[in-house]
């Protein structure tokens, strides 16, 4: 990989210099240092616009352009470099600027003081901001002054910290040494402030912001306003919007979203739709989330009427709902027990091409198991793994430990114990079961049901798993011993919490004294409650009510009642029944945010961060499980950052993480791309005693896999084995996964192989991936007999294998064959989705044949199954193909008759064809269509359109249209002005130089396309110096001249009879050519 980067590197530089000196040979002969200075000066110049726009596509590219800039001579300035560092900084990578900045030091480049601000930024995100203050302290040394942006950077680094008076402290020492504060020292500790919950604090910094004629920017005002509407003070985000307004500054998408969402918190629905229409008015396009927070909020109310008709209004409006948004529609719909309408919801998400999530089935599940009706619960989950929904999900969704939670909880409740037990022993199978919340639920299940004998196997065979009881556990153990009358074995497990270090709860004290009471221990009983007061703790309703009966039975008992007097204060009883409801909701809280995090009911990650700052002030504080099973829900909302910062805060409060915190620790590090930190907590595991089981070693071997680093995965699957741990079915399963996303099918096959003969147990999602990749490499004949192999094997296929298969097909031509497997399908009883027919009619439609693919067509609705948008699309896009409009309008009539909305997709196919055809009127008439239907027009829609106006040469309507896109919202793309310069550059090259230099501002000139249509134009009216000029400017920009651009300027040199230089331009085409073409063959 490294060889390939340094080659790389080298023909970017080679290329780079020979195409620029080879450009100006007359010129070079005169003065030969005054071309290579030019080149140079240009190049420095695209580097720094490129930094300035933030253009670079990836961090590849801005290290091209930085190890170009190393082997210059002379060696640009330090003022070039920070560019460089600046705009890679900017993409989060802020280990490699530190090194980089090391590199250009070695080459005897002094830093000045904005590479060593980039540097203190650098080392405040990396959490070092003591570093950050040895920066500083080197700043002074080398006698510059630090400027605002050193402090501005500083005071950041403090609030990432949370330290918000260390940076009020700091900004103050600003000013005693002469640095006034900006708005920017303003705002980002008004942000931090908001963060924090003190949003009174941050208003007032606002007015002093005000007072002291600080420019206030949008951003400063959001940031209350989402903040108020989270305090529930959302009379005051209004007045703070009045205010904003009143005063010029006009709200954005962001601004509406936090009112939406605090309007809704508060109850005010009809206000929040309100802004949903002003949004409209306004020309703001809402987005998703917008509608996710209506939906959600109508739903959580039970008005589920409203909130199917927001949910519709989303899709008339051209946005496609997410996997929130249906996930959402069936939680509402389960939370008021209409199942029938939350299994049509998620029938309806797969129909319209959205792939439901383990929330979607763990909604449903949870819904059934509430209802009583196991059944049900059981098809769903089974139907998890068996069906498949869309081409890039290997088998379907793959049950998760939240759902076997939530099955197995539904299964004990009914007292389906058995069942449950299998349930249970699958998830072992699957290395699901490593989870204590899970061993909780069985154990609780079993004592219930009387099976104490099982269940007390389970728990002493827990630490054998690597399992460590927690509270929880201990307490449904205490309970099912006084369940049975075995109170000593009780006092025992009550006894060895403590040196487990599991201190007792409220729960395991009053559980055992509720037990002694019934077995007439009165004294023990006593006790019990002396300690327990003692600890803090107070009696639940049933134990004070057990005491007030003891006192009422025995009234005479002078012994009893000195032994009450005794032990207990005078309001004990008084302070249980008053403590009582305090303790009880605790408890429901608790099971209730265990609950959502199961079922992933969250209503966003707010919501999520609300309940752990509830639970952080909790006494007692809850158990590390609870805490755990919170950080996995918020971690799913793909908030590693967020997570990694709570686990911090939990540990401050003193609860240390257990193996299963520091395990999903290290899931989150590989997920934000920083796998050095998750070897480093995989230390930390070794060092506290624990040892790592295969959860935490697959979670690394799929970090590794998901930078692309196969055989670092590999290594490390050796190292395992090295110490004893044995690589599973899910480990070979994940690099086998990554060797296919990367297109190493041989590989992927090789190590199936391996597994065979290993007697791992292989499932059909292995097979699904391979069969897949091998169709993607069209290697048809490969995956049919692969196919074969395995059925052989007894492993059925299943919905994806067949899609896979299908599309493959397809892909090759051999359409015959897919329409038979469509046959095949029926007869093994596997239930078609609409997808598998769209796949076969898209194909048919592609290749004109249009009969067979309204047969198709005809055959989907026959079998009952109801085409959706992207059928209809298929079809009308056939027929526009072949130009038979008339048809087209028929199908799309067709469509609305049968209650199918079309999309801006199923109007942009039409709007093609017919400009295509030039009938442009009848193109403006569907244009107008659209909007009355509600459906908006996209950039597709605008630039269609402009390309039919350019091509009857109607060029100032085309003009007006991409004005008239901008002020709708719609931002142009490459496309947009590739068309709009080419139809320009055909009629006078003057509006078309206007454009261009737009695009470079706005990054979108970063395509060969476009300058060659400019090039192009400017050779047409005779500017060969310009267009000269933009041709050897194309290395600079990291564009890869093609054999168009070639022959375009060989024939501009040509009509301006520069003979030698076209010569020379054609000896070193050919040149690129044969090392592109070496490249690509290596």
């Amino acid at each position: 990989m490294g060889t390939l980067l340094r080659s790389s590197h080298t023909c970017f530089r080679s290329y780079c210099y020979s195409t620029l000196t080879a450009a100006s040979i007359a010129s070079a002969k005169r003065n030969p240092n005054h071309n290579h200075n030019h080149n140079q000066d240009q190049f420095l110049k695209s580097v720094r616009d490129q930094c300035r726009s933030r253009s670079f596509r990836n961090v590849d590219h801005a290290f091209h352009l930085f190890d170009t800039m190393l082997h210059m001579h002379p060696l640009p300035s330090i003022n070039n470099f920070n560019h460089a560092l600046g705009g890679i900084a900017r993409m989060k990578h802020y280990s490699v600027v530190i090194s980089l900045i090391k590199r250009i030091e070695s080459f005897g480049i002094s830093p000045d003081v904005y590479t060593l601000n980039i540097l203190i930024n650098c080392f405040c995100h990396l959490n070092r901001l003591d570093f950050g203050f040895s920066v500083l302290a080197t700043i002074l040394k080398l006698g510059y002054h630090p400027d605002s942006v050193t402090l501005n950077t500083l005071v950041n680094g403090l609030c990432l910290q949370g330290n918000i008076a260390g940076a009020v402290r700091l900004v103050e020492e600003m000013e005693k040494n002469g640095y006034k504060p900006d708005a920017f020292t303003c705002g980002i500790i008004l942000n931090a402030l908001c963060k924090i919950g003190q949003t009174s604090m941050a208003i007032r910094l606002l007015r002093q912001m005000e007072e002291g004629n600080f420019e206030l920017y949008l951003s400063a005002y959001n940031t209350i306003i989402d903040s108020l509407c989270k305090d529930r003070l959302i009379t005051k985000a209004l007045n703070l919007l009045f205010e904003m307004m009143s005063k010029g500054i006009q709200p954005d998408l962001i601004t509406y979203n936090s009112l939406i969402q605090g309007l809704c918190n508060f109850g005010w629905r009809k206000e929040a739709t309100t802004l949903l229409n002003e949004m409209a008015q306004r020309k703001i396009m809402p987005s998703v989330r917008t509608f996710n927070i209506l939906v959600d909020t109508f739903c959580k109310e039970g008005m589920l009427k409203e909130a199917k008709i927001i949910f519709d209004k989303m899709i008339q409006r051209g946005i496609e709902p997410d996997v929130v948004s249906y996930s959402t529609l069936i939680d509402g719909y389960c939370l008021q027990n209409k199942l029938k309408d939350a299994i049509e919801a998620l029938n309806m998400m797969v129909e319209r091409g959205c792939s439901p999530n383990v929330v979607s089935y763990n909604t449903l599940i949870n819904g059934f198991c509430k209802k009583k009706r196991i059944d049900e619960a059981m098809n769903l989950f089974h139907e998890m793994s068996n069906k498949g929904l869309t081409p890039d999900v290997a088998c379907g969704q793959p049950p998760n430990p939240q759902t076997y939670a939530v099955l197995l909880d539904g299964l004990c409740k009914s007292g389906q114990v058995v069942e449950a037990i299998k349930v249970f022993n699958e998830m072992e199978d699957k290395t699901l079961g490593n989870d204590i919340v899970i061993y909780n639920i069985l154990i609780d299940g079993l004592c219930n049901v009387g099976n104490l004998t099982v269940a007390r196997e389970l728990f002493y065979g827990l630490p054998a798993k690597g399992l460590q009881p927690n509270v929880r556990t201990y307490n449904i153990m205490i309970k099912g011993f006084c369940k049975e009358g075995l109170i000593d074995e009780a006092s025992e497990l009550l006894d060895k919490m403590d040196g487990n270090h599991f201190p007792p709860d409220d729960r395991s004290y009053n559980t055992i004294i509720q037990g002694l009471l019934q077995q007439n221990e009165t004294a023990k009983a006593m006790e019990l409650l002396k300690i327990m007061d003692d600890k803090g703790f107070a009696a639940n309703a049933t134990t004070a009510s057990m005491l007030v009966d003891l006192l009422s039975a025995s009234p005479a008992n002078k012994a009893l009642q000195e032994l009450f007097i005794k032990t207990l204060p005078v309001n004990f009883i008084a302070s249980a029944k008053k403590n009582l409801n305090h303790n009880l909701n605790q408890d429901q809280f608790l099971k209730s945010v265990r609950d959502q995090c199961k079922s992933r009911s969250f209503r966003n990650v707010n919501h999520a961060l609300d309940l752990f700052d509830t639970m952080l002030h909790m006494r007692p504080l809850p158990s590390i499980m609870n805490f755990t099973l919170l950080l996995n829900a918020i971690a799913r909302m793909k908030h590693y950052l967020v997570v990694i910062t709570l686990i911090k805060q939990i540990e401050s409060f003193g609860i240390s993480p257990d193996l299963y915190t520091l395990t999903i620790l290290i899931h989150y590090f590989c997920h934000l791309n920083c796998l050095d930190f998750g070897f480093s907590v995989s230390v930390t595991i070794l060092k506290l005693g624990y040892h790592p089981d295969s959860v935490t070693l697959n979670t690394l071997v799929k970090g590794l896999c998901l930078q692309g680093n196969i055989a670092g995965a590999v290594k490390l699957v050796e190292e395992m084995e090295k110490n004893g741990y044995k690589p599973d079915a899910f480990t070979c399963g994940i690099i086998l996964n990554g060797l296919c996303k990367i297109g190493q099918t041989s590989m992927a096959i090789r190590l199936l192989r391996k597994m065979e003969e290993g007697n791992f147990e292989l499932h059909l999602s292995v097979y699904n991936t391979i069969i897949d990749s091998l169709y993607k490499d069209r290697l048809v004949t490969d995956a049919l007999n692969f196919l074969i192999e395995m059925m052989s094997k007894g492993i059925q296929l299943d919905l994806i294998t067949y899609n896979s298969l299908i599309r493959g097909l397809c892909n090759c031509g051999r359409w015959r064959e897919a329409t038979t497997l469509l046959n095949e399908m029926a007869q093994r009883k596997i239930v078609l989705g609409v997808w598998t027919f769209n796949i076969l009619m898209d194909a048919f439609c592609k290749e004109g044949m249009l009969i067979e693919a309204k047969k198709v067509f005809d055959k989907m609705i026959q079998r009952g199954i109801e085409p959706d948008v992207v059928s209809y699309n298929s079809l009308i896009d056939g027929y526009c193909l072949q130009n038979n409009l008339n048809s087209a309008i028929k199908a799309l009539n067709v469509m609305v008759e049968r209650g199918c909305s079309p999309d801006v997709v199923s109007y942009n196919t039409l709007i093609n064809g017919f400009c295509k055809n030039k009938k442009i009127y009848e193109a403006m008439n569907l244009f107008n269509e659209m909007s009355n239907e509600g459906v908006t027009p996209n950039v597709v829609t605008y630039n269609t359109l402009k390309g039919g106006f350019c091509q009857v040469e109607r060029h100032k309507v085309a003009l007006e249209l991409f004005h008239k896109m901008q002020a709708c919202g719609q931002l142009p793309d490459p496309q947009t002005y590739a068309i709009l310069l080419d139809g320009l550059c055909k009629n006078g090259l003057v509006e078309a130089i206007k454009v261009f230099p737009k695009m470079e501002d706005k990054t979108l000139g970063k395509n060969i396309v476009i300058y060659n249509i400019l090039i192009d134009g400017l050779y047409y009216v005779g500017n060969l110096i310009v267009a000269r000029e933009l041709f050897y400017s194309l290395p600079a920009k990291v564009l890869q001249p093609n054999v168009r651009t070639y022959t375009i300027m060989l024939k501009g040199l040509c009509k301006e009879e520069l003979l030698e230089e076209a010569r020379y331009l054609r000896k070193w085409m050919g040149a690129v050519v044969h090392l592109t073409i070496a490249h690509i063959t290596q």
